[in-house]
């Protein structure tokens, strides 16, 4: 997969100012002047020397709110992730339904399978890990590591060319930038924090009465702040319902995109390779959606190479079920020829099956975006 520094070497940085200032309050007068601050800063990034990039990768929690996607940059583990990661049947069995089609009742019964498994995780996994369960992935904040770190973090394979790069790109320079442009800043907050952290270690080591001197119930917090809440008890209880409703859809959108991550993460191919790998241009390249002829080598495409082709007999296979193929043009795959490439193969050696049943990962997930997708000619 690649860096951080990759990904936004790949970005249009006017592109991924948009982007940027969305998630910035900056007047609209300071507009030109924070572009060019941005545009340094990204300059900065490029020619920043990086350090060996270990398995930590950024992950963008997807968070739902009154209707709204926004993104949590955050970092995760790639070995967790191969360990540790477990398909939902209660998550999977909504492939394809949108968050605006998940109504009252769906929420509610997400919610208590939910919950089901929150208690599932205390069994198996003590209560130092309240909120995990089995197959929980734990994710860190990291806008206080140093700038030549997270550009070594990875990017999941299936950001790279998608149209998510940019929103990916944006939020992790949003957590990069969080105390500004200067390097200085972020070791001056970095070292305040390990000081805030020491202090509370050494009140944890009072006894529990000497503890409750430093501290403040949230209901003794609202009281010195003069906050009453005037709400009846069925508006706390429908103003409950509707956080955990919001909440239990970021679930649902954060595990998808998880699942893409551990795809990423576990594709050990046989046949075909990723871009990544690739030795040469002797390759059949399978392009998502329409191919124009003229970009080649997409991050985001599968290769098969000619070699592979040819000795498994999956040239002839395909003579025989796509009309008119030729191996020296496009052939543009829909969904329709698809499931009839499938459905043929298992006519064929169990090599040919093997190949096509390799591909069903990538195909799926470009039907999700494109009506087609490309085998590029020779």
């Amino acid at each position: 997969m690649k860096t951080v520094q990759a990904l936004i070497s790949l970005c249009d940085r006017e592109r991924l100012w948009e982007e940027y200032a969305k998630l910035c309050d900056i007047p609209h007068d300071k507009m030109d002047i924070a572009a060019q601050r941005f545009y340094g800063f990204i300059d900065t990034l490029l020619t920043t020397q990086i350090f060996a990039p270990g398995d930590n990768t950024v992950f963008c929690e997807p968070i739902y709110n009154e209707g709204r996607i926004c993104y949590d940059s955050v970092v995760i583990s790639a070995s967790d992730v191969k360990e540790f990661f477990r398909p939902l049947e209660y998550f999977d069995k909504l492939e394809g339904v949108s968050p605006e089609r998940i109504s009252d009742e769906l929420a509610l019964s997400l919610i208590e399978e939910h919950s089901m498994l929150i208690e599932k995780g205390k069994e198996i996994l003590g209560n130092s890990k309240a909120g995990s369960y089995p197959g929980y992935i734990e994710s860190y904040a990291y806008e206080f590591e140093p700038w030549n770190e997270i550009l070594a973090y990875y990017v999941p394979h299936h950001i790279i060319g998608s149209p998510e790069q940019y929103i990916y790109a944006a939020a992790v320079l949003y957590e990069m930038s969080f105390f500004g442009y200067d390097k200085a800043a972020v070791e001056k907050e970095r070292k305040e924090l390990d000081e805030s952290i020491a202090e509370v270690e050494q009140m944890k080591a009072l006894p529990s009465e000497e503890q409750k001197k430093h501290s403040h119930s949230i209901d003794e917090v609202f009281e010195e702040l003069g906050y009453t809440d005037d709400r009846t008890e069925e508006e706390k209880e429908r103003d409950k319902f509707k956080i955990r409703k919001d909440d239990i859809i970021s679930s649902l959108l954060q595990y998808r995109e998880m699942r893409k991550v551990y795809d990423d993460l576990t594709c050990d191919m046989k046949y075909f390779i990723t871009e990544r790998e690739r030795d040469g241009t002797w390759y059949h390249e399978w392009a998502k959606g329409k191919h124009n002829g003229e970009a080649f080598w997409s991050d985001d495409s599968i290769l098969l190479s000619v070699e592979t082709m040819r000795d498994i007999g999956l040239y002839k296979f395909l003579y025989d079920v796509i009309p008119n193929y030729d191996k020296y043009e496009d052939a543009v795959i829909d969904k329709e020829l698809w499931e009839r490439i499938k459905e043929r193969s298992k006519e064929y050696s169990m090599q040919i099956q093997e190949c096509i049943a390799e591909a069903e990962s990538w195909v799926r997930e470009t039907f999700k975006e494109y009506d087609a997708f490309t085998i590029i000619g020779q």
